[in-house]
């Protein structure tokens, strides 16, 4: 009896063993959430801030020159400044993912038309979600040296502080919208870009 129960214990370690080998086999064959799931995940983000952008400055295009230009206490003191703000984080993150020195794409004294920022801004957006689309799988783990102290952050990390940044400051545009008296202003938030576009 105690023989058959030893006999019976070795053969169920040994089916034990076996299956756990294979699931470790297989896990480590499994894609790496760092990489493609990441890369696939921030692609999307891309498609939605360049939807939630167009939304915005298809919005903002309703604003007259006054409307445009009126200060609001905010961090950046109308929907001009922080329009460019944006778009010069979105320009400046970008030359950095590509390697180049930090630069923006207007400066706060220029005197360019409403116009000519809302579609420079979209325009970058576009670019900046073209740029995600084609990094290669790895290239998401690549570093960049930024800031005074040379700090390393992975393009992944760039990548989800533009989208993270762009969210908190279409809420502000949509507050300053609404101040200077812009009406129905746009759903941008991800859940309704999920819903409309699955």
């Amino acid at each position: 009896m105690n023989k058959n129960l030893a006999s019976t214990f070795k053969l169920c370690l040994v089916i034990f063993f076996v299956v756990f080998f294979q699931a470790c086999g297989e896990l480590s064959n499994s894609p790496k959430p760092s990489s493609i799931q990441g890369k696939e995940s921030m692609v999307k983000m891309a498609e939605y801030n360049t939807w939630a952008n167009k939304q915005l400055v298809d919005w903002m295009a309703e604003a007259n020159e006054d409307q445009w230009n009126r200060e609001v206490i905010s961090s950046f003191k109308s929907l001009n400044l922080t329009t460019r703000h944006l778009w010069n984080a979105e320009w400046g993150w970008l030359t950095t993912l590509k390697n180049e020195s930090w630069s923006t794409a207007i400066d706060v004294e220029d005197q360019a038309e409403m116009t000519d920022v809302l579609q420079g801004f979209l325009k970058t957006t576009k670019e900046f979600e073209t740029f995600v689309t084609q990094m290669e799988d790895n290239a998401l783990l690549g570093v960049r040296e930024i800031g005074a102290n040379d700090e390393k952050i992975s393009c992944l990390e760039i990548i989800q502080h533009v989208y993270n940044h762009a969210t908190y400051h279409r809420g502000q545009l949509i507050t300053l919208g609404r101040q200077v008296g812009l009406k129905n202003p746009p759903r941008t938030d991800y859940i309704y870009f999920f819903m409309i576009n699955e």
